[in-house]
């Protein structure tokens, strides 16, 4: 039964050892924004997602991350095709997404993000 307990454990050691995860938080400027990736809703920045990492990504040396977006509440967009993340860079990583200044309502989302600071 020991013996049982021994290699399940360790089996579990080696299942989490071999995984290999690229975590990527995201921030928006000013923070608050609607975080989406592939059209997919993930909630207020900041936001943390984890990646995959394969062996090809290993090989290349980075992991390619698509199709995220952020909205302002004023209705302001920003958005990125893609995104090379380098894994000489670390397993934790940031991108900020930073608002366009010359769309009107910059006020609006300031005043948001100060509201959402006070709800966390």
């Amino acid at each position: 039964m020991r013996f049982l307990l021994w290699l399940i454990m360790g089996i579990m050691v080696l299942i989490i050892g071999c995984t290999s995860n690229l975590k990527v938080t995201y921030y928006s400027d000013p923070p608050g924004a609607v975080f989406y990736e592939n059209g997919k809703k993930f909630g207020y920045t900041p936001v943390t997602l984890k990646y995959q990492i394969s062996k090809e990504n290993k090989r290349l040396g980075y992991v390619v991350l698509r199709g995220a977006q952020v909205c302002w509440a004023s209705g302001a967009l920003a958005s990125l095709g893609q995104l090379k993340a380098y894994l000489n860079a670390g397993k934790n990583q940031q991108f900020t997404f930073v608002r366009p200044r010359n769309i009107p309502g910059w006020e609006i989302d300031v005043q948001f993000a100060r509201e959402l600071g006070k709800m966390r």
